[in-house]
């Protein structure tokens, strides 16, 4: 069975075009453009280490006993961002690319227009449209079409992360599935593309037409082998 390209063996060389390719992903306009246009830095998660995607650097993730993996992610985005090739002399205003499988992706198809309508009844859902998670849920979707995909990540989580990322001095602007950098730039819309995400024993497999997700779903790796 082929189940696409894995997203290592996708990540272009040199790093710095996946760097220009997801800030070219990231929408125009709305409440967040200008946190949005403020992004200098796009840093990956990939198996408890963080790759600069403008310069190739990397940095381990080291847990200590006394700290939280959000803690020790931050520390590692500042000994990275104090690397040699860093931009040392800029504030850094990171988009933190993060493993596919931290976020939950739901199907939608709205009778309603527009985004802010598509996103509030969205949000409305949300205990519905995922009715075994408990905690409170942030939303990121492209809702230019009535229908597509949502994604939802754990928002006390993510605060976690944007607050170990200040403690470190860092401004951490965006979080983003890591898979959705590798989609295809607006000039080849019409080509369909299949990624695998693999992470410890998960695989995130996502399809996607242009740049918009039209499937995405997660399994356990032993789930394959049975």
């Amino acid at each position: 069975m082929n189940l696409g390209k894995s997203l290592i063996e996708k990540i272009p060389v040199p790093l710095r075009e996946l760097g220009m390719k997801v800030i070219s992903l990231l929408p125009e306009g709305g409440r967040h453009s200008d946190i949005l246009k403020s992004i200098n830095t796009s840093i990956l998660l990939f198996d408890n280490v963080l790759i600069n995607t403008a310069n190739g650097a990397t940095e381990e993730v080291v847990v200590n006993e006394e700290e939280s993996f959000f803690d020790a992610v931050g520390k590692a985005a500042r000994r990275l961002h104090a690397s040699k090739g860093s931009y040392r002399d800029e504030d850094a205003n990171v988009l933190l690319l993060l493993p596919t499988n931290d976020f939950i992706a739901t199907s939608y198809s709205m009778n309603v227009v527009g985004e802010k309508l598509i996103r509030s009844a969205l949000e409305l859902q949300s205990h519905t449209l995922i009715p075994a998670y408990d905690e409170d849920l942030l939303l990121a979707v492209n809702a230019a079409n009535q229908e597509g995909v949502a994604l939802w990540c754990n928002e006390r989580e993510a605060n976690r992360m944007f607050r170990a990322f200040e403690k470190e001095g860092l401004f951490l602007a965006a979080i983003m599935p890591r898979s959705l950098a590798l989609m295809e730039a607006e000039s080849e819309e019409n080509r369909t593309i299949l990624i695998n995400d693999e992470e410890g024993q998960t695989i995130s497999f996502i399809q996607g037409h242009g740049n918009a997700i039209k499937r995405l779903f997660t399994v356990n790796s032993l789930d394959l082998e049975q």
